[in-house]
């Protein structure tokens, strides 16, 4: 369940392997939106949308990864 509420904070996760495990579920969750999104109506938009918050979870996971002082680690 850590997970989840990491996924929906704003802040970092407390450690490297959450964050990719997060970077990986905000993934997962968003092929499933475009999948669903393809035969609908305004699928264009979700498909915008989706594309926006996969560059988002991307950057984040990038940011995490170089900035290593700032990520705790395990015990």
């Amino acid at each position: 369940m850590n997970i989840i509420e990491d996924m929906l904070r704003l802040t970092p996760a407390p450690t490297v392997q959450r964050e990719v495990a997060v970077f990986f579920l905000t993934v997962a969750v968003l092929v499933i939106v475009a999948f669903l999104a393809t035969s609908s109506a305004n699928g264009t938009l979700v498909l915008v949308l989706v594309g926006v918050l996969a560059v988002y979870a991307a950057g984040r996971l990038v940011y995490r990864l170089l900035n290593p002082a700032k990520v705790t680690t395990q015990r």
